[in-house]
């Protein structure tokens, strides 16, 4: 049958070739298509230009999320290392949670120290006094979080420093009470 039809169309060439277009015309064609590719971008064109759009925005955010991460983790780092007060804050332990024994003693002077401060209160006292108690407090819990985070060898010598720091404290203490006791008879 596609035989026949071209045979057909092969015979009869010449009666479709009457009618031939202008050089206007082309012209004209050419000309609006000219016109076109001024006005429109290749499609190539539209797919680079939309894929560096989209590429340069998510940088943008990437480096966006990434300065607001380094910000949360250097404020996490520098929070868990500083209280307020602007000493480091480390885990400490106490004499209690090494030994039972421990725990004893700890009791023991922490009630002299306590003891002592109490009857210092009651007289007429310096406050310089307590401020030298609250350094000594201050080196306790340094001595306190080095112990948290010591090796077994040196527990020893941390404990034994920590005992002599309460019993520094009771020293002071009962030195001021018994130089203020003279002092608080011959007033009255």
């Amino acid at each position: 049958m596609q035989d026949e039809f071209e045979k057909f169309v092969k015979d009869n060439k010449e009666n479709f070739d009457t009618e031939v277009p202008s050089f206007q015309l082309w012209n004209n064609i050419e000309q609006q298509l000219n016109e076109q590719d001024k006005t429109q971008q290749s499609p190539l064109k539209i797919v680079s230009s939309a894929r560096r759009t989209i590429r340069m925005k998510m940088v943008r955010y990437a480096s966006i999320a990434a300065v607001g991460l380094l910000l949360l983790t250097v404020g996490g780092v520098i929070g868990s290392y500083w209280t307020v007060g602007g000493e480091p804050q480390v885990a400490g332990i106490s004499l209690g949670e090494v030994s039972d024994e421990y725990a004893e003693v700890e009791q023991h002077y922490a009630q002299q120290v306590n003891l002592n401060i109490e009857k210092l209160k009651k007289l007429n006292y310096d406050e310089a006094i307590l401020k030298d108690i609250e350094e000594l407090d201050i080196a306790f819990q340094e001595l306190k979080q080095e112990l948290g985070h010591s090796n077994e060898i040196s527990n020893e010598e941390i404990i034994h420093a920590m005992i002599e720091n309460y019993q520094m404290k009771i020293d002071i203490l009962e030195r001021v009470l018994n130089r203020m006791k003279p002092k608080q008879k011959v007033i009255n």
